[in-house]
C-alpha cells in the first residue's frame, strides 16, 4: 500500500484502516510512505498496528527524481 499525499486526508485515512484491519485478521500488510513529517501521524500508527512501514523519499517532481524513487521502491519491496 502506497500514498503520495500530503496531510491526513480521505486516502491516508482509508489507507489506515484498511491496512491496520487487514493487520488485525493476521495478514501481512507493507506500507510505503513519504518520512514527511506531515505523515508522521500515520507512519506511527500502522506501525503500531504491526504494519511494515517503509519510509521511501519523494521524487522531487522531476523525471529522473521520479526514476530513482521508483527504483527505490522497487529495491523495498
Amino acid at each position: 500500500m502506497t500514498t503520495d499525499r500530503y496531510g491526513r486526508g480521505g486516502s491516508e485515512l482509508h489507507l489506515f484502516e484498511l491496512a491496520s484491519r487487514l493487520a488485525a485478521r493476521g495478514h501481512t500488510i507493507a506500507a510505503i510512505l513519504s518520512p514527511r513529517e506531515d505523515l508522521r501521524w500515520l507512519h506511527d500508527g500502522l506501525a503500531a498496528a504491526g504494519v511494515n512501514v517503509h519510509a521511501v523519499p519523494d521524487g522531487g517532481g522531476s523525471v529522473l527524481g521520479s526514476a530513482r524513487r521508483f527504483l527505490t521502491l522497487v529495491k523495498t519491496i
